[in-house]
């Protein structure tokens, strides 16, 4: 987003040591607080805020042919500011917020051979604008709100979440 307060859907790639290319433009509605992940040597890109509210579509973009596709729709409620990790072969989309901006806690996982999702267990709470990492086949979602902070981690294999030691909360203030 500019700071005049257009968004835009252009694209660039970077290649060091300190190169810029442009490539095709994102056709997709225009949003902030998108999410992405990555398959495969492929970006995937979807939720977000657009003009008319809440977002839940999903866009696959290949670099080897600088081209985008559009992919199947998130089933679940739209979302803007979502999480999103890779585990695997399959990408994940968790928590956000709805139109009514209030906090997610849903989890889904996204299949790019079916091109399906498949709704996986939900967080024991909600949460949104959540920074992550995975470590040995597990994710770590970590958020820190103006009452704190939270870690949650997800084992795919157990489809389970656990609450993890988050960071002092004195550190946030």
């Amino acid at each position: 987003q500019t700071d005049n307060g257009d968004t835009l859907v252009d694209l660039f790639e970077y290649s060091p040591p300190d190169t810029w290319t442009e490539k095709a433009v994102f056709p997709g509605a225009k949003r902030v607080g998108a999410t992405v992940f990555t398959l495969s040597g492929k970006a995937y890109v979807g939720m977000g805020h657009g003009a008319s509210g809440p977002l839940n579509d999903l866009w696959a973009y290949d670099p080897a042919s600088n081209s985008w596709m559009q992919r199947a729709s998130l089933p679940g409620p739209a979302r803007a500011m979502a999480a999103a990790f890779s585990i695997g072969a399959n990408g994940y989309i968790a928590a956000g917020q709805d139109e009514n901006e209030a906090s997610l806690n849903d989890l889904w996982s996204y299949d790019p051979v079916a091109d399906a999702w498949t709704a996986r267990a939900s967080m024991p709470s909600g949460m949104w604008n959540a920074s992550t990492f995975v470590v040995n086949d597990e994710a770590y979602l970590v958020a820190s709100f103006y009452m704190g902070s939270a870690l949650w981690n997800y084992d795919p294999v157990a489809d389970q979440w656990s609450p993890r030691t988050a960071m002092a909360d004195d550190y946030w203030q």
